[in-house]
Order: C-alpha cells, then structure tokens, then sequence
C-alpha cells in the first residue's frame, strides 16, 4: 500500500488568494491594465470597482488578514497529519516482510484508513474556508450596500455599473468615495473558521 496525499501538500498555495481575489475588479484605473480615459463623462452613468472596495477598505484588507491566518492555520493542521501519515506508512513499508499476513491486512488497513479521512478532512476544510470566506465578504457588503446607495444618489447616478467595465473616466468612478466612507463607519470583523461538520454550531461571529 502506497500512501499518496500530493493534493494536500498544495494545500497552502490553493488557499493563499486574498480575500480581494472573490470580487473580480472592475472599472477602478489602478486595475485596468494601465489604460487612463478623460473623455466626458456619461450623465447618469456610474461605476463601481467591488475588487478595489475589497482591496483597498480598511475593512476588505483586516479580513484579508484574518483569512490568510485561518488558511495558514488549516495547512499546518492538514500538513502535519499528512506528514505523520506518510512516515507511518513508510514504517509499515520497511517492516512489513517480517509481519503475517493478518498484520499486514490489519496495518494496512488502518493506514488506508486513515488516508481516506484525512483526504475527507482536506475537502471539509476547504469548503469551510469558502464558506468563511463567502460570510466574510458577504459582511462587507452588507456595509458597503448602504454606503453605495447613498453616494449613487448623491453623485446623481441613473445606472450603477460594477462589472465587466475595463475603465472609466474618474468623474463616474464612485468608489473611492465609497471606501472613503466605509473606512469611517467600520475598519474591523472579528471571525472564526466556519464549522460545517458541527450540526447546531454557533456562526462565527
């Protein structure tokens, strides 16, 4: 028996992306590959950037911080059961000409055992992540939403663009003046790991 857990040693490098990654930038300059436009700008007509609102807010980056920790977290719990897996399966290899054949099918058993749980694991805890990931910036929106609102009304905006804009001129971008809101209102979220094996478990707060 051979113990194979290549996909778990991937773990932290699967996991790194930012919490800014979720939101796909759109029409912020910073994020349109250097193009600047000043042409006159649409009347009615304004764009929002939701990567750069994540990116760039206070409250975006101190949840960014917190995820890369519960990642960083879950590759080291991962990783060490994974390498105590595989030096225990390395033990059996080397030891298991002088073993009968019902030790050979009870340790291989257990070990095979232990395998399929800790890949089991592996999965769980990556959709614990994305689903941490989701509430977190589910919050930020819930923040942000009322925000939007009433800058769009103050700025006069009949339509409210927030993708698939490469750019646009400054005058119909909103969102620094979104953020700049937001970072007044709330720059903190204070949350745990999402526990979806754990019927009847207490929400992160």
């Amino acid at each position: 028996m051979k113990i194979k857990i290549t996909a778990i040693a991937a773990l932290a490098a699967s996991l790194a992306v930012a919490a800014s990654a979720s939101a796909a930038p759109t029409a912020a300059p910073a994020a349109s590959g250097g193009v600047t436009l000043n042409g006159p700008a649409i009347a009615g007509m304004c764009v929002l950037s939701q990567g750069q609102l994540v990116h760039d807010s206070m409250l975006g980056k101190a949840i960014a911080t917190r995820l890369g920790q519960l990642k960083t977290s879950v590759g080291a719990e991962i990783n060490a059961e994974a390498t105590q897996l595989q030096t225990d399966e390395r033990t059996f290899e080397t030891g298991r000409a002088s073993m009968t054949p019902d030790q050979q099918q009870k340790q291989g058993g257990a070990l095979a055992g232990r395998e399929q749980a800790l890949q089991q694991k592996y999965q769980l805890r990556t959709q614990e992540l994305e689903a941490t990931e989701q509430k977190s910036l589910g919050y930020l929106g819930q923040q942000a939403n009322p925000i939007v609102g009433s800058v769009a009304v103050q700025r006069g905006c009949s339509v409210l663009l927030s993708g698939g804009v490469v750019a646009a001129t400054a005058s119909m971008d909103i969102t620094t003046s979104v953020i700049q809101q937001l970072d007044a209102r709330v720059q903190t979220y204070a949350f745990d790991r999402e526990h979806l094996d754990t019927q009847g478990a207490a929400p992160a707060q």
